[in-house]
């Protein structure tokens, strides 16, 4: 909303309040102002919160002091998961300090701009120990050991800590400042401004460890954080933690999120108290699960990381899924499919009906306008791997959770889904041994597939508006399913099914269906892996149930069968003739009928 967004990234860079250095501020009696401040949204709507009852807010205000036209608030209600917003440190945005930076001599400056030289000597001691620290300690979580060793207590970290904050340098960036001006002094303090925040987040780590009794801290992790122009590594620290929600922001509080869990909320509000809802029936939704299907990253993703062998199968499995989704979808008027982002836009890149909509997993939260569909389409999950949630664990309850040792992922124990008959199909799961990394995996895998699924609105159906759910992965989620489906991955001749029209001549196959058969050869060695009978696939009697004999014109021509679906192909003939040339003969026989038609060999 912000009409210079340059100005915003400057104060970003120098580590200056936004409101202060870009909007509006009072220096030396006299009011500065942002020459777009007259006509700004984003300040307009100040005054229209003042008069209302109810204020609509993203989450990451939590973080932030409350400001101070909102006046007192009765209750906040959160709505949806919001606990990896308060997370640094991870993913892209990566926090690191290296040992170097720690170790230049840099000064602190008293009132009047003199340096503070006791002030400035104590913390050059200080950062340096701590790099020591950092050195000795090896790739890994920060020991209390390696710091001990370094000659740091609590009392320093705590004096390191505030002198941290008197390295930082104002910029003098002031609203409506010349825009030249003003990026010069942001990049002036940049990095000592920068610098000076990351310092008192790694020393706050410190102090937070000693005073939890703590023999690591899981805010700081050791190794290699970048490398030189030489290519030579560069040791320091990556930097997790958690940002608490502001004092302002205390006070009677409403959670809302269908799938919380206990341990990712009680480091932000530890007082929590989480309402266990009994799992609500949906007796006008029907579900299948699809087990065994290829639906993870590593096998549907064809990325130019991977090698050209790894990228031809997953094209296979793409097509595969592409084909399974269209059966599946048959007969619905209004289908929504979702998938991992590239593999919807890999499945949209085929081709999909009219009648199918397409999202991605972590964009369906909240949205409602898929109530009214008749079916409801899931491939895979969103799976984060070990060392991901580990490290997320650690920011957000600054534990030094230990790092897979399960030859690199997950443990593998078995589970079961469970039946809407009582029973259970048992399947294996991953889990990680660590409760709150558990829960994150959690959250972000099993969790983000029960928000899809809520966007069918299943426990709204009725007897007039049925729903049919269709999971294609081996989770077992807390929803009754009620038919357990093994992976078969449908053929090309269910492709030829699924447009209408299945032929058992090979040099028909080819001439018909040229982007399935590339050549004669090609169809025939199909038809003699698929066996004699051209009817072998697991979809095919269902989509075409009309058999039709045909004999080509010409000298030496035979009868020949095919199936067909009249609702796909409304004049079988013309179909016919138009691909293979004319017939000399032609019978469409009774549905489903299979007189003694001889079965042609493969040709």
């Amino acid at each position: 909303m912000c009409g210079d967004p340059d100005a915003v990234q400057d104060c970003k860079d120098a580590g200056v309040a936004i409101e202060k250095s870009a909007c509006i501020r009072v220096v030396g009696g006299a009011e500065l102002r942002c020459s777009l401040f007259e006509r700004c949204r984003y300040q307009a709507q100040k005054s229209e919160a003042e008069q209302a009852d109810v204020i609509y807010m993203a989450h990451q205000y939590l973080f932030h002091p409350k400001f101070g036209f909102i006046g007192d608030v009765s209750l906040v209600v959160i709505d949806e998961s919001f606990w990896q917003a308060g997370l640094m440190g991870l993913g892209k945005a990566r926090i690191t300090l290296s040992c170097a930076g720690l170790r230049e001599t840099r000064y602190i400056h008293a009132r009047g701009g003199r340096v503070d030289d006791g002030a400035t000597n104590d913390w050059n001691t200080y950062a340096r120990r701590l790099a020591s620290a950092i050195s000795s300690n090896g790739e890994g979580w920060l020991t209390r050991s390696a710091i001990e060793a370094a000659g740091i207590t609590e009392e320093i970290a705590e004096a390191a800590s505030h002198l941290a904050l008197r390295l930082r340098v104002d910029p003098g960036i002031t609203p409506g400042m010349d825009p030249q001006k003003r990026r010069r002094q942001s990049e002036a303090t940049r990095e000592i401004n920068q610098f000076c925040k990351k310092a008192k987040a790694a020393w706050n780590a410190i102090v937070e460890m000693f005073a939890a009794g703590r023999g690591a801290t899981g805010n700081i992790h050791c190794g290699v954080v970048d490398r030189d122009r030489d290519g030579g590594e560069i040791i320091g620290v990556r930097l997790l933690y958690r940002n608490n929600i502001h004092t302002d922001w205390h006070g009677p509080t409403l959670l809302l999120d269908a799938t919380m869990r206990e341990e990712l909320i009680k480091p932000y509000f530890p007082w929590v108290m989480v309402n266990c809802t009994p799992a609500v029936t949906m007796p006008h939704v029907t579900v299948r699960q699809v087990v065994g299907a290829p639906v993870s990253a590593h096998k549907l993703i064809d990325d130019d990381r991977r090698r050209p062998k790894d990228k031809t199968t997953a094209a296979n499995h793409q097509t595969a899924i592409h084909r399974f989704a269209r059966i599946a979808a048959r007969g619905k008027n209004q289908v929504l499919l979702v998938a991992q982002k590239k593999v919807e836009a890999r499945l949209n890149a085929i081709g999909l009906p009219a009648t199918m909509e397409t999202t991605h997993f972590n964009a369906t939260a909240g949205i409602d306008s898929w109530k009214a569909i008749d079916q409801l389409q899931t491939y895979g999950r969103t799976l984060p791997g070990p060392q991901e949630v580990e490290f997320m664990a650690a920011a957000l309850t600054g534990q030094a959770v230990q790092l897979s040792d399960q030859d690199g992922w997950y443990q593998q124990v078995p589970g079961g889904i469970a039946m809407a008959d009582g029973t259970t199909y048992g399947v294996t799961l991953d889990r990680h041994w660590h409760p709150v990394a558990e829960a994150i995996r959690w959250a972000i895998c099993e969790g983000e597939v029960i928000q899809t699924i809520g966007r069918a609105r299943g426990v709204n159906r009725t007897a007039a508006d049925p729903c049919e759910i269709i999971i294609a992965t081996d989770l077992p989620l807390p929803i009754a399913v009620h038919e357990v489906v093994p992976w078969e991955a449908p053929d090309r001749f269910d492709e030829m099914a699924l447009r209408g029209a299945v032929l058992e001549n090979a040099a028909d196959m080819a001439r018909a269906y040229p982007d399935l058969w590339e050549s004669h050869e090609a169809a025939r060695k199909a038809r003699q892996r698929n066996g004699t009978n051209a009817y072998n696939g697991i979809y095919i009697k269902e989509f075409v149930p009309f058999l039709v004999r045909y004999r080509l014109a010409g000298a030496g021509q035979k009868d020949r069968n095919a199936w067909f679906n009249q609702m796909v192909i409304n004049d079988l003939r013309a179909w016919l003739t138009d691909r293979l040339g004319p017939l000399a003969d032609f019978e469409v026989l009774a549905e489903h009928e299979t007189r003694d038609v001889p079965t042609e060999p493969v040709s």
